[in-house]
């Protein structure tokens, strides 16, 4: 999800090969905070420089990783709080039917081996079956937003004035 962001974020030492150190290292990153801490302060380098008539623009892109960049951080926690949870049955009653027959609900509860996360022992969310559904959605939109600024570093990118 976040390698054309790196990519376009990569100074130009680093651009040219996908065996660099550092396309090597970001690749091997597998904490989601760790990667996107690297995104930002790859980010910092590469505004660093001036862009000419198309300050503005840098300036504004600039300003959007931040917010992307926590929203990565929010939905990579979401799915990992799916991948390492369970699933709860409670028995009652169907108050939106007439008759009220019993049904089975059921929830995926976060992971009680993320002890740190929840320090009381029980989690603060659960996901119903609506919401794990809509998570797939999420996901490619926060995908499309990243692809789509990477993009727009690229484009930006002629215009970059090193010092």
């Amino acid at each position: 999800m976040t390698a054309a962001l790196h990519h376009a974020l990569l100074l130009d030492d680093d651009r040219d090969s996908f065996e660099s150190a550092e396309v090597e290292a970001f690749g091997g990153l597998n904490n989601v905070h760790q990667r996107a801490k690297k995104l930002s302060d790859l980010s910092k380098q590469f505004f660093v420089a001036a862009f000419g008539d198309q300050q503005d623009e840098a300036d504004e892109t600039c300003k959007e990783i931040a917010p992307l960049l926590a929203a990565y951080r929010g939905w990579a926690e979401r799915r990992n709080d799916l991948a390492h949870g369970y699933v709860t049955r409670a028995d009652g009653p169907d108050y939106d039917q007439e008759d009220q027959p019993i049904v089975a609900t059921y929830a995926l509860c976060p992971s009680y081996a993320r002890i740190p996360k929840w320090p009381h022992g029980e989690p603060d969310c659960n996901y119903v079956a609506e919401d794990i559904a809509s998570f797939a959605t999420a996901f490619r939109a926060l995908d499309m937003e990243i692809e789509a600024m990477a993009s727009r570093i690229e484009d930006l990118r002629a215009y970059r004035l090193v010092t």
